[in-house]
């Protein structure tokens, strides 16, 4: 099974939603679910900066657009 979450933010960035699903990405790929998320390049508090487009986080594909 494979799933994909989406969120506008996800790790590193620390607003509410982005742990949450941090956290459920996590727990998928532990249970051995192949898990990949689409998020955002932003960070909630810091608009100036941005995240890579592409990266695995301990064994989640993470896209950003």
């Amino acid at each position: 099974m494979r799933v994909v979450l989406a969120n506008r933010y996800f790790y590193p960035d620390q607003s509410a939603t982005s742990r949450m699903v941090t956290s459920l990405a996590h727990a998928l790929v532990r249970e051995g679910i192949e898990t990949s998320v689409l998020a955002s390049r932003s960070y909630h508090d810091r608009r100036k900066e941005t995240l890579a487009a592409r990266e695995t986080i301990d064994g989640i594909e993470v896209h950003r657009i």
